[in-house]
């Protein structure tokens, strides 16, 4: 099932990218020319969110490789127990069998659920970033209305351009990850074909 996730990956990471590139470069142009300052203050939301996803990604990889080669190794523990099962019975090794399944059942379950934990810590790390930066926005804009350089419509339009900036953004810098992770199974499937 992984080959025809591999042949629609390519255009349609392509074709999310080019969007949401075009949206959040031509939404970032008004929203500097609303607020220069706030729009440098909002765009320094991008390379924290790169950098936790970067070390996301990096643990995700290794976590789901670990996770195909223990699926991987519990598929070819029960095929092999199937194909000698006379054998098996013969010198009464069913609970040696029995006990060689559960323990590759239980360490592929086992990080099934670190994947789970990481990525729940990954989306609190992110959310915790993603509020921190318009709390900043928000003081710094209540800042500016204060002092006169704004107007509030002017802030009110720079959030609402804010929210949709950094959607689009995260397509980018997530679409990336997903891409990567979709390559790491593109060459599982070929280690398997290779053999």
């Amino acid at each position: 099932n992984d080959v025809p996730l591999l042949c629609d990956v390519v255009p349609l990471s392509t074709n999310i990218v080019l969007r949401s590139l075009g949206i959040a470069l031509g939404l970032g142009g008004f929203m500097v020319g609303l607020s220069p300052r706030l729009a440098l203050l909002a765009l320094l939301e991008v390379p924290l969110i790169i950098t936790v996803r970067k070390i996301y990604d990096a643990r995700y990889q290794v976590l789901q490789r670990a996770s195909l080669d223990a699926t991987a190794s519990t598929a070819a523990a029960v095929q092999e127990a199937v194909s000698s099962i006379e054998t098996v019975r013969t010198f009464a090794g069913e609970e040696e069998e029995e006990r060689r399944h559960s323990q590759a059942v239980a360490r592929m379950l086992a990080l099934k659920d670190q994947i789970d934990v990481e990525r729940a810590l990954f989306t609190l790390v992110k959310r915790a970033l993603q509020l921190a930066m318009q709390v900043l926005v928000l003081c710094y804009g209540h800042q500016q209305l204060r002092e006169g350089t704004i107007t509030a419509g002017t802030l009110v339009t720079f959030l609402l351009y804010q929210a949709k900036v950094g959607r689009h953004v995260q397509v980018l810098v997530f679409g990336h990850g997903d891409l990567l992770s979709k390559a790491a199974a593109g060459r599982k499937v070929f280690e398997y074909l290779d053999r």
